[in-house]
């Protein structure tokens, strides 16, 4: 469900900050791309069809949901818009986080292969943006 909740908040983003051009198609390969991840790792989860087409109805609709919440929010303005941006904005962050360290991390350190090397690349992978920004600051 945290999958499904990271889609909303990013395509709320993704729709505040770009309305009116065009998705690029590299953003919507990736759409696809999850979309079938998504589809491929409902099924190997032994789950009823009615389930896997429910999740698929629902992930199908997280986009279009996406877009028109960033278009009420771009419509606003004042301090209740920047109050629900930064909500919205802390909401994709946690979850992203979360997503990262309570499902993508334990799975990839859970093999002893390459460890150091992956914990090193985690690392840096966390310090590089956060040192462009402080740098920009």
């Amino acid at each position: 469900m945290g999958f499904f909740l990271v889609l909303v908040m990013e395509q709320i983003m993704l729709a505040y900050r770009e309305q009116s051009v065009p998705p690029p198609r590299e953003e919507t390969r990736a759409l696809l791309g999850t979309t079938n991840a998504l589809s491929l790792r409902l099924l190997q989860s032994h789950l009823r069809a009615k389930v896997v087409a429910g999740c698929g109805i629902l992930f199908s609709c997280m986009t279009p949901l996406g877009i028109g919440l960033g278009a009420a929010l771009a419509e606003s303005a004042g301090p209740l818009h920047q109050l629900a941006q930064s909500v919205l904005e802390s909401m994709a962050a946690g979850t992203f986080l979360c997503i990262t360290y309570l499902e993508i991390l334990p799975q990839e350190l859970a093999t002893s292969d390459k460890r150091i090397l992956k914990v090193i690349l985690l690392l840096s992978g966390f310090a590089l943006p956060t040192g462009l920004l402080l740098i920009q600051v």
